[in-house]
């Protein structure tokens, strides 16, 4: 009998020879297991070009969210929208299904996005003018974007009940810090129910575009990794730059100049920008909960008494 397990590590030997196999490539010079975090990620250098190659976690996602992502991402790119489009294998197929020891895990090849993240810097506010421009390019675009695939929403459930329902068990030692976040949580919900239906932008949104989903090689930008992807707010995606400027301390700095630039490509009403940073403390509760979701595999050595003073904190001082 096999011990279970809840992840493995897939082979980089045995994927390249699946890769050989299944994809256009001559040779594969090198592969390493390069990232793990909500997927595992390895890069490849084949036939003098780089590769990314994305391992979804068992029940991480469905067949059929995946689908969804992938016509997202062909659907931009054929609109002109620079991102890492995934690869068709020789027979045609994007995914790749294969029997891990914990089930099914599916793979996809993704062309690699040159370039570095941009930074939460103040020297750096010309990329901060670069990627509100491509944020709003891409939302803009993605109005006319339809899919026979179902897909997740990031809904209110999403963003906040769920993150609070992970995180409740955490803090039953700290229920005054508990007190506090649902306390928070309350009053954003009443915000939130407080616009007027359909008053808020609603689209097909990237769900995660951090500065570590984005590349910028000489003035162009690339985003990749649209596995948090789906139908959602307008200012609700946005807000995750919001969110990194504020923990970086220089959200008066630079998304000004972000929200400048995104505004000359996607219109937003008044409703959208007032709930900008609602959605952004939202968006703190939501990365909680996905730290403590995912500590099961990737460990909990760090989720102890500091983390939670720390993010606790953060929020009050984003009231």
């Amino acid at each position: 009998m096999i011990f279970p397990v809840i992840h493995s590590v897939l082979s980089c030997k045995a994927l390249s020879e699946l890769i050989l196999e299944n994809y256009d490539l001559k040779s594969i010079e090198k592969i390493e297991y390069f990232q793990t975090s909500l997927t595992d990620t390895y890069l490849i250098n084949a036939d003098k070009k780089k590769y990314i190659l994305r391992a979804y976690r068992t029940h991480w996602r469905s067949k059929s969210d995946i689908q969804c992502e992938i016509d997202a991402l062909n659907f931009l790119a054929k609109n002109q929208i620079s991102v890492a489009t995934p690869i068709a294998q020789k027979n045609k197929e994007t995914l790749i299904q294969l029997n891990a020891p914990e089930g099914l895990r599916y793979l996809i090849l993704f062309n690699y996005a040159s370039g570095h993240p941009p930074c939460y810097a103040d020297n750096y506010k010309h990329e901060a003018e670069i990627y509100g421009k491509a944020f709003g390019k891409m939302h803009k675009t993605l109005e006319n974007f339809n899919s026979p695939h179902q897909r997740f929403k990031l809904d209110i459930n999403y963003l906040l009940n769920e993150p609070l329902n992970i995180i409740e068990p955490y803090l039953k030692r700290r229920q005054k810090d508990w007190a506090t976040l649902t306390q928070l949580a309350k009053k954003l919900k009443q915000q939130y129910l407080s616009y007027p239906k359909n008053s808020l932008q609603y689209g097909f949104c990237h769900g995660d575009l951090n500065t570590g989903n984005v590349h910028i090689d000489n003035n162009n930008i690339t985003l990749f990794d649209f596995d948090c992807c789906g139908y959602g707010y307008h200012a609700a995606d946005i807000s995750n730059y919001l969110w990194g400027a504020r923990t970086n301390k220089i959200e008066n700095k630079i998304w000004p100049i972000f929200l400048e630039a995104y505004l000359k490509e996607n219109t937003l009403n008044r409703h959208d920008l007032e709930a900008i940073p609602m959605f952004a403390n939202m968006r703190h509760i939501w990365h909680m909960g996905l730290h403590l979701k995912l500590s099961e595999e990737k460990g909990t050595y760090w989720i102890d008494d500091h983390y939670f003073s720390k993010q606790i904190e953060l929020l009050k001082n984003w009231k």
